[in-house]
Parts: structure tokens; C-alpha cells; sequence
């Protein structure tokens, strides 16, 4: 269907039009790829859509700068630069998986993702040190 405005509608249908091409492409390549966030104009019937590509690890993570940022800075928030990738249970028993550090976010830098949906969420980092020593005292008991 042929584009005749660029309301925010618009904008995120081009934008999910565009992710599955610019993934395909990006894995073609070794890469990955995402289709980030957009700005527009509704006026003047323009937008900028931002596309990031990252190089793959041997594990096949993605390095964005949120994973780069975790291996440099991890200890400076309590945790260890291995705690990357682990798993951790919250009191409600949800899993997530630490994907990365905000470090401009003061309360909330961890950056993990929902075992169960695949959605990112964010923590405080004494949180999910304390989740993360939860886990470990837990392994040890069993």
C-alpha cells in the first residue's frame, strides 16, 4: 500500500515494514541488524528512521554498546563482568537474562530480558546482585 501521509500511524508501519529487511540483510552479512526509534515531520511529510547494526559474538550476541558497556563498567555497579548473560528469578518468579548496562541511568542501569516474552526491562543494580546471590546460594543448597 502506497504511503500518502506520515502521521505517527505511518511511521510505525514504515518502521515494521523495514525491521524484517534490515534483520534479513544484516544476518546475510553476519551482522545484526534493528530498526531504532523515528522522527517526523506530519507537516512535511518526512521522517528519519534510525537503523544499528552490531557485530555478532562467538555466541551469536549482538556487541551493542549496552553489552560493551556491561563487560567495562560492571564492577563499578557491584556486579561481576561475567554476571553478563546470566539468568536471575525475581520474588514474583519471573526469569530474566542480563543483557546489558544503561550507564546514564542512575536507578534503574541493568538492562535484562523477560525469559517469557522476550521484552526488555530494567533493574536497579543492588537488585540484581542480590537476585543474582539468591541463585547462587540457591545452587549451592541443591
Amino acid at each position: 500500500m502506497k504511503f500518502t501521509s506520515m502521521q505517527r500511524k505511518d511511521v510505525k508501519r514504515l518502521q515494521d515494514e523495514l525491521r524484517p529487511v534490515i534483520e534479513k540483510w544484516a544476518e546475510s552479512v553476519g551482522l545484526s541488524g534493528s530498526v531504532a526509534r523515528a522522527s517526523f515531520d506530519p507537516s512535511g511529510g518526512n521522517c528519519s528512521v534510525k537503523v544499528e547494526f552490531a557485530l555478532l559474538d562467538a555466541d551469536g550476541n549482538a556487541q551493542t554498546q549496552e553489552r560493551v558497556d556491561f563487560e567495562r563498567y560492571a564492577s563499578s555497579y557491584g556486579l561481576k563482568k561475567d554476571d553478563l548473560d546470566k539468568t536471575f528469578k525475581t520474588f514474583d518468579g519471573k526469569e530474566y537474562r542480563i543483557v546489558g548496562l544503561r550507564r546514564r541511568a542512575r536507578k534503574r542501569p541493568i538492562l535484562a530480558e523477560s525469559l517469557r516474552n522476550g521484552k526488555s526491562y530494567i533493574f536497579g543494580a543492588q537488585e540484581v546482585a542480590a537476585f543474582l546471590r539468591l541463585a547462587r546460594e540457591n545452587e549451592k543448597v541443591k
